[in-house]
């Protein structure tokens, strides 16, 4: 479900489906990153880096990074919560708000996980029971 929101979001339009408010395409920047990933990093742009999101030889450095971050309307789209929030620093420090408090958060996770965690998000969203065929629905 993250990588279908973060590849509408690439396409630049809900095809007439957006809402002034509240559509992914309100962000100039979306980031979907496996919370797995955020793990032994010590600044989310070092982060940025060494995943998959840009070129190997993009030639920024950290703090260019990070000054785009700060610049732009950004929605970190953190996939797997429930599977890397222990001992992930990085991940609790953007979720309590510690770094880029301008940014968005959206946060993918089983149910009953992290429930400390979840105590710090405004707004809180379910989707259960999605059978097979309702699933390839929506991603297709």
């Amino acid at each position: 479900m993250a990588q279908k929101l973060a590849f509408d979001w690439s396409l630049g339009s809900c095809e007439g489906g957006c809402r002034p408010e509240g559509c992914v395409h309100q962000f100039e920047l979306l980031l979907l990153i496996p919370a797995s990933e955020l793990k032994g990093f010590e600044s989310i742009p070092s982060a940025v880096l060494a995943s998959d999101l840009l070129p190997e030889d993009c030639g920024l450095s950290a703090e260019e990074v990070g000054n785009v971050l700060k610049e732009s309307s950004v929605l970190f789209l953190i996939d797997g919560l429930d599977e890397a929030h222990e001992d992930n620093e990085l991940l609790q420090g953007l979720v309590r708000g510690r770094f880029f408090r301008d940014a968005s958060l959206l946060v993918t996770s089983r149910p009953n996980y992290a429930t400390q965690l979840i105590k710090c998000f405004s707004s809180k969203y379910s989707v259960e029971e999605f059978d097979m065929q309702q699933r390839k629905a929506y991603i297709t």
